[in-house]
């Protein structure tokens, strides 16, 4: 009800503010047999999002899950943008203890930082640890088939949870309410790679009493995922890219020389030296190049175990000579090595069991077993 105060007098103010208060219709009366006990908000009528919540929640549901065409929780970890220093595998410059296991990394601030939860819960970290010394939780421990969707806390969540907790905190919430039989299989694979692929085959199964109070789920899920090489990935450029390893070094001998080192005459490469002075005349006039050390019988007969020939580096055509100098080394092409995927095989089972009680209790018991896994 809505009054003007002006220009009408005091009384009628008054009168207007009485009015108010007996028009004002009470709501949610009941009687004293139907008393409400207990009360459990669980949200607001004030519009939003979890991304703009005070705490920013991205969610990855089971259908973003499916059509990314994961095989692995780690293949939708590492689409997170905020998502940035983990590893899987090996690593870059890791342990081999951490083959085959995957983490979570929110904004590079240590796997030590990034709490990992299943179905908000702490879950046991791995037996290994990081070359660093840092403790993680292998998120490839978890069957993607028993995911429902990941709720990732983007900003820090250390005051709820702790220290362990100042990036972010990334909870996997599992499918332990589902009802049925579920048969999966997927097979997929890059195209230049013929015949190599990631195969999936998993299943889950979910039981649930008539009365809603008790639910039963098993999944099992195995994957192998063959190696592609870097050289059948859309990037590369066999023109252009050279990866190689050195296969023999003069060592220490010629720094050494001034000291009274003898130098074999051999290891002076002087058609290279030759090289590399022709191209200082046109790209950098007035220099003078030093001289090019190679063993000998690099391009000759030297291969590696596998049969790939010893080559001087500096000779390949794919070197730019307005970079500088040519090396001089001994190397062997190690491409046959760099991998894009892994070889990796792995075998997962999950069970739930929840059972509710009277008065509101719950017990769920929640087991992951991770089977075996290996990796190339």
């Amino acid at each position: 009800m809505h009054c003007r105060v002006n220009p009408f007098p005091k009384r009628l103010l008054t009168a207007c503010i009485i009015a108010g208060l007996y028009s004002t219709p009470v709501l949610g009366q009941q009687s004293s047999d139907d008393d409400i006990e207990e009360v459990v908000v669980t949200g607001s009528f004030i519009r939003g999002t979890p991304l703009d919540a005070p705490s920013p929640v991205q969610i990855v549901d089971r259908d973003s899950i499916e059509a990314q065409g994961a095989s692995v929780i780690w293949d939708v970890i590492k689409n997170l943008e905020v998502n940035s220093g983990s590893f899987a595998d090996n690593g870059s410059g890791e342990v081999y203890g951490v083959e085959g296991t995957a983490q979570v990394n929110l904004r590079n601030l240590g796997e030590n930082s990034t709490l990992t939860l299943i179905n908000g819960k702490r879950m046991v970290p791995s037996g290994a640890t990081t070359r660093a010394g840092g403790e993680f939780v292998d998120i490839n421990a978890i069957p993607l088939v028993m995911t429902d969707r990941i709720e990732i806390l983007t900003d820090g969540g250390s005051a709820l949870y702790g220290a362990d907790a100042v990036a972010g905190v990334v909870n996997v919430i599992m499918r332990d309410d589902f009802e049925g039989l579920e048969i999966y299989g997927d097979l997929q694979g890059v195209m230049e790679a013929s015949g190599q692929y990631d195969a999936t085959v998993s299943g889950i199964w979910g039981w649930a009493s008539a009365d809603g109070d008790t639910h039963f789920v098993l999944s099992a899920e195995r994957m192998e995922r063959d190696p592609v090489n870097i050289t059948d990935a859309n990037f590369y450029d066999a023109d252009t890219q050279l990866i190689t390893g050195p296969a023999s070094s003069p060592g220490t001998t010629f720094s050494a020389s001034f000291l009274g080192a003898q130098v074999n005459p051999a290891w002076i490469n002087q058609e290279l030296r030759d090289l590399n002075q022709a191209e200082r005349d046109i790209y950098r006039p007035g220099t003078t190049a030093g001289f090019a050390w190679t063993d000998p019988l690099c391009d000759s007969w030297l291969t590696d175990a596998n049969g790939n020939p010893f080559f001087t580096q500096g000779f390949d055509p794919r070197q730019r000579a307005d970079l500088g100098s040519r090396s001089s080394g001994c190397v062997v092409d190690e491409t046959e090595w760099a991998l894009i995927n892994y070889e990796a095989e792995r075998n997962r089972i999950a069970g739930s069991f929840d059972h509710t009680f009277a008065d509101g209790i719950i017990f769920f018991p929640y087991v992951v077993g991770p089977g075996d896994d290996s990796g190339w």
